[in-house]
């Protein structure tokens, strides 16, 4: 498999005044939602790993926005290209 470069970047706190986007600038991000077995959805943003939950897909989007806001407090991202999404099939045995 060829190299692939991280689609984000972590920066210290010490980068994160030379790093700080413009007020009101926004990022577009990726979110992955999954039908919890239980009822409702489970929401994950792969470029923080934050994830959450809500009984609605806009629920659950609202929850992992915030969820992810304030990760991206603490832990600014620098963002390297838009993300690759795709998926794959794995055999199951009966």
């Amino acid at each position: 498999m060829a190299n692939v470069p991280p689609l984000v970047r972590h920066v210290s706190r010490s980068d994160n005044a030379a790093l700080k986007l413009p007020e009101g600038s926004t990022m577009l991000l990726t979110a992955v939602l999954i039908p919890a077995p239980e009822g409702g959805f489970t929401a994950l943003n792969p470029e923080t790993g934050s994830t959450s939950q809500g009984e609605t897909v806009e629920e659950a989007l609202a929850n992992l926005k915030e969820a992810t806001e304030l990760y991206l407090e603490e832990f600014p991202l620098m963002a390297a290209g838009q993300p690759l999404v795709t998926t794959f099939q794995v055999g199951v045995d009966a």
